[in-house]
């Protein structure tokens, strides 16, 4: 028990420790999760009868020192973790969703090598190159005899050269990089068996579905001080969960509240009214953590996450991922294969000489099987046109999409107004119509698209008033120039 109060009152006469929490079993191994402005630290350490408890401390980053300046941010983090007497040398990195790329990928059936060379392959092809080279690992297990959905994770490399240069400057030796929503996500998925987690950390915020133990979708959503942007991409994630009955329990999927970092109480209490799920807060035992004086809520939670796997292999590993380059063919000295390639060379020249004749009846063979699959190709031509041309509206830029989220966002809350008919050129030019219980709703309508300053040109027209099932509606239809802006 002293011992317990000289710890807490150490943490309270601290600086950057804020909170302490006491953890569950493991030892040995540091826990980091990742922001930008500070770091949630924690470490388990034995003591008698064999269990194990710890803390979770914040370090606050310098005033003058960020995370592209690892070197002196390290020797920073080195002097804290000694006047904190944090002792474990080994870390485990817990990345952001924002500092990484997340796609899902359908695999089918294959075994872990030919999943590894095809992700790696889609990989290549679809990450932007101005992105610099990149680490890929994935999250999920493929299988031989079923096709599966896996999580396709991609890590800029200098990122990673930057967590190697901390911990050295450190003095601490990196055991695993991996992200912190699938700690976030692992942590929650042993307790609600379908849910969509609202993730406030360090590093922003994350969205996480979560269905048991099985990571779905894991995205960073930008926090401008607007709560609708929030709130739709909520609803968004949250129209793809299933609905009650459909989980493996029957049970209804639900909405976990996760503030690591203290959030704005207006945005939580928004998230609460508005996703349409039963609510849940997160629990420190969910991470193996018990009630402490000094506890706050959620807070540094995440890296008592990711301490709870430490003795555990991690889903995803970007220091030992399971995806990697082809490795490069060996180059032998050319004296020694080269009369060997020479007397080969020689022997092909001879049996296709020798055997031209079958060969022209095998060519023969197959143009006459062309020719009968022309009827079918006739009939995929189109189709794969098609399929290509559908293939280029894909677009880091997404202007259309931006345009119907902005039409959809002024709409009045109020449900009584809608669109019935959209029309958008490829000018960015378009029309609208639709109808209102209320004039008053389509003018307010129209200053909320006036307001935010990217539709242009616009005209409103209120054109007639009908009356359906004894309710009244104001038919309406709007003309304007979309100005698209990153």
């Amino acid at each position: 028990m002293e011992t317990g109060r000289y710890i807490q009152d150490v943490l309270r006469n601290s600086r950057s420790a804020r909170r302490i929490f006491p953890l569950g079993r493991g030892a040995g191994v540091l826990s980091i999760s990742i922001g930008e402005k500070s770091l949630w630290v924690a470490e388990r350490a034995a003591v008698a009868g064999g269990a194990a408890r710890g803390r979770v401390v914040e370090f606050v980053f310098p005033a003058d020192i960020a995370l592209d300046d690892p070197q002196r941010l390290g020797e920073a983090l080195a002097g804290f973790l000694s006047r904190e007497n944090f002792s474990a040398r080994r870390v485990i990195f817990g990345v952001p969703a924002k500092w990484m790329i997340v796609r899902p990928y359908e695999m089918p059936p294959a075994d872990e090598q030919t999943a590894s060379s095809i992700l790696w392959l889609h990989a290549t092809e679809r990450v932007m190159p101005a992105l610099g080279p990149m680490v890929f690992d994935f999250l999920g297990d493929g299988s031989p005899a079923q096709s599966t959905m896996l999580l396709l994770m991609g890590l800029q490399q200098h990122r990673m050269d930057q967590l190697m240069a901390l911990a050295r400057s450190a003095k601490l030796k990196v055991a695993g990089i991996t992200p912190i929503g699938a700690a976030v996500g692992k942590a929650v998925g042993r307790h609600v068996p379908s849910g969509l987690i609202a993730f406030f950390g360090p590093g922003g915020m994350e969205l996480i579905h979560q269905d048991g133990r099985r990571t779905k979708s894991i995205s960073y959503v930008r926090l401008n001080g607007s709560v609708q942007p929030v709130i739709a991409e909520l609803r968004r994630t949250a129209a793809s969960l299933p609905v009650d009955g459909d989980s493996p329990d029957q049970s209804p999927p639900k909405l976990v509240l996760w503030d690591d970092v203290g959030a704005n109480p207006q945005l939580i209490d928004a998230l609460r009214t508005a996703s349409g799920l039963v609510v849940a807060e997160v629990q420190r035992e969910w991470v193996e953590t018990s009630p402490s004086d000094d506890a706050d809520g959620a807070r540094g939670l995440s890296a008592a996450a990711l301490c709870a796997q430490s003795g555990e292999a991690l889903g995803v590993d970007f220091l030992n991922p399971r995806i990697a380059p082809p490795r490069p063919q060996r180059r032998h000295n050319a004296a020694v294969w080269l009369p060997w390639a020479v007397a080969a060379v020689a022997v092909i020249l001879l049996a296709a000489m020798t055997d031209m004749l079958s060969i022209q009846r095998q060519i023969s063979g197959l143009d006459n099987q062309l020719q009968n699959m022309e009827p079918a190709l006739d009939v995929a031509r189109p189709y794969v046109s098609s399929m290509q041309f559908a293939d280029s509206f894909r677009t880091a830029q997404p202007r259309y999409l931006a345009c119907i989220a902005d039409l959809t966002g002024a709409l009045p809350p109020d449900g009584q107004t809608y669109l019935n008919d959209f029309n958008l050129h490829s000018d960015m030019t378009g029309e609208i119509s639709g109808s209102s219980s209320g004039e008053q709703n389509i003018l307010d309508f129209r200053d909320k698209l006036n307001a935010t300053g990217r539709f242009a040109d616009l005209m409103c027209r209120l054109d007639a008033h009908e009356t359906r099932g004894g309710a009244s509606s104001v038919l309406f239809s709007v003309t304007f120039n979309y100005k698209f802006h990153k």
